[in-house]
């Protein structure tokens, strides 16, 4: 096919099916709306071509380069992709689903309301990007490169992230839901009011981070290293933090209701008004820790440490610790409503 002839057949919205474009030059060439099926477009430059709401359908994209383009509702299924260059592309809208991206680049680009659905990024380099109103779902960044890049408005659900490559990048406000991040370091990085929920990060190490109004409900921190970090006001409902470290962390009015907290650190925490109602705590260390107005409402603090800690209204509401230290004789306490407890196990 011929420039002439591809250009009467987009002309005529008329589908290109299983042609070889490789020698086409698509400098200048209008593409608006344009469908490709099946089509051999390895290594040309559509840098300069008009590729609005264009769709490529199980094409051969490898090689292909779209630098410093301005491309909007492009939707990409099921093609091929390797080495393609995207450097300082601004990519709006853009829908690729089961797309084969090994080796693609994606270094400067201003990337905007788009979705990457069970694309394998195998190797790819996201660097000083910037990902707004985005998400990557289920895809596969075995790795991948994402560095320096604003995530503030990013979401990544159901991707496994432990053998991608991240520094340097802005997680506030993200969402990483179903993820796994296990034994990842994101030390001293703000994820500030990121939403966690469900996902896995256990013996993760989130010392020095800032995760305060973030959502960890759910999610798996057993082994987890959150020393000195600053969570307050965080959720972390219903979380496995077996073994869970948070010494000196400032936690305030953090939430643990429901938590597996056996075994955890919180030595030196702040931990004013945080929240433990129906956590189990068996063998936790709350050495030296400010718990004013913390609640411990039905919580299981058996073999507990308590030792130098500082109380005040502290609620250890149906509590009934055995081998716990630090609480007999302690002021600052408050026990058990009677009534309550009675009203709470009530069964007609």
């Amino acid at each position: 096919m011929t420039s002439a002839e591809l250009i009467e057949a987009i002309a005529a919205r008329a589908p290109i099916m299983k042609q070889d474009l490789r020698q086409i030059a698509f400098a200048g060439v209008e593409l608006p709306k344009a469908l490709f099926q099946e089509c051999n477009l390895a290594g040309v430059d559509l840098s300069d071509a008009r590729l609005e709401e264009a769709c490529f359908l199980s094409c051969n994209l490898d090689r292909v380069v779209v630098t410093k383009a301005s491309v909007r509702q492009l939707l990409l299924t099921r093609c091929t992709l390797e080495g393609a260059r995207f450097t300082g592309a601004t990519l709006t809208k853009l829908i690729a689903t089961e797309c084969a991206m090994r080796g693609a680049s994606f270094e400067a680009c201003q990337i905007e309301k788009s979705v990457f659905t069970r694309c394998a990024l195998i190797d790819a380099s996201i660097v000083r990007c910037h990902l707004t109103q985005t998400a990557l779902t289920e895809c596969d960044l075995t790795g991948a490169t994402l560095a320096q890049c604003d995530l503030r408005r990013f979401a990544l659900a159901k991707t496994d992230v432990t053998r991608a490559a991240l520094s340097e990048n802005r997680f506030d406000t993200i969402a990483m839901m179903e993820c796994d991040l296990t034994g990842r370091s994101l030390r001293n990085m703000s994820l500030r009011c990121a939403n966690l929920f469900s996902s896995e990060l256990s013996r993760c190490d989130l010392e020095g981070c800032d995760l305060s109004g973030g959502v960890l409900v759910k999610a798996k921190l057993a082994g987890a290293k959150l020393n000195g970090a600053i969570a307050q006001a965080t959720l972390f409902c219903s979380a496995e933090m077996t073994g869970f470290e948070a010494a000196r962390a400032d936690l305030k009015t953090a939430n643990f209701d429901g938590a597996i907290l056996d075994g955890s650190n919180f030595e030196g925490a702040g931990l004013e008004r945080a929240r433990f109602v129906g956590s189990s705590l068996r063998g936790a260390r709350f050495c030296g820790a400010d718990l004013v107005y913390a609640d411990f409402s039905n919580a299981n603090l058996d073999g507990a440490d308590f030792t130098g800690a500082r109380f005040k209204s502290t609620k250890l509401h149906g509590v009934f610790p055995k081998g716990a230290l630090g609480l007999e004789g302690a002021s600052g306490l408050v026990g058990t409503d009677a009534q309550l407890f009675v009203a709470e196990r009530y069964q007609p």
